[in-house]
C-alpha cells in the first residue's frame, strides 16, 4: 500500500476537483510517504477563479510554481505544516 502527502481541491458541490500528490517528500516523509508524479500538478476552474496549490517545500521549486502559473493560476493554496 502506498501513502501520499496530498492536497485535495474540493468544489462548491463537494466534488473532488484534484488530488495533488507531493512530488518531493522531505527526508523524514520518505520513510512513510511515496513520491507523487507531475500528472497531479493541475490548476482547476472554480467559481472564485483558477485554483492551484503546492505542499510545503515544493514552494522552493521554481519549475513547480511556473507550471501552475503557465496553467493560468489565479488563486494559490500554500499548504505548510505547522
Amino acid at each position: 500500500m502506498e501513502i501520499y502527502n496530498s492536497l485535495v481541491t474540493i468544489g462548491a458541490n463537494g466534488e473532488i476537483l484534484n488530488v495533488h500528490r507531493k512530488l518531493f517528500p522531505s527526508n523524514r516523509e520518505k520513510s512513510f510517504h511515496t513520491r507523487g508524479d507531475a500528472s497531479t500538478l493541475k490548476v482547476v476552474d472554480t467559481p472564485s477563479g483558477r485554483v492551484g496549490g503546492l505542499i510545503c517545500y515544493e514552494h522552493l521549486q521554481p519549475l513547480l510554481k511556473y507550471s501552475l502559473i503557465s496553467q493560468g493560476e489565479q488563486i494559490h493554496c500554500a499548504s505548510w505544516t505547522g
